[in-house]
């Protein structure tokens, strides 16, 4: 449950799985609902730049099930979640 430094600065470089408050409180800073911030290119960046290789996978798993759950994986509504999309699947396929 990776959420939400990614669209509020006061976050950056602080991950918090399960923090659903980080959630609200990013969402709400920039005046987006959970859903768009879920599947946004702002959080897909964030995710990107994780360097912990074992909390990315973590996050990846994650934000792909909250995906899922929406029937967003395979169809990604939007411009945004499928820049988002292509993120996720080039860090993967770069992945040794």
């Amino acid at each position: 449950m990776l959420f939400l430094y990614a669209m509020n600065p006061v976050y950056m470089g602080a991950v918090s799985f399960g923090a659903k408050t980080a959630v609200g409180y990013g969402a709400k800073e920039n005046h987006a609902n959970e859903d768009e911030v879920l599947r946004g290119k702002g959080l897909a960046k964030a995710w990107q730049a994780l360097e912990d290789e074992v909390l990315k996978q973590q996050a990846l798993k994650d934000i792909r099930a909250r995906w899922e759950r929406h029937d967003w994986w395979d169809e990604p509504p939007g411009k945004a979640a499928r820049q988002a999309k292509q993120i996720y699947e080039e860090s993967i396929d770069s992945t040794p």
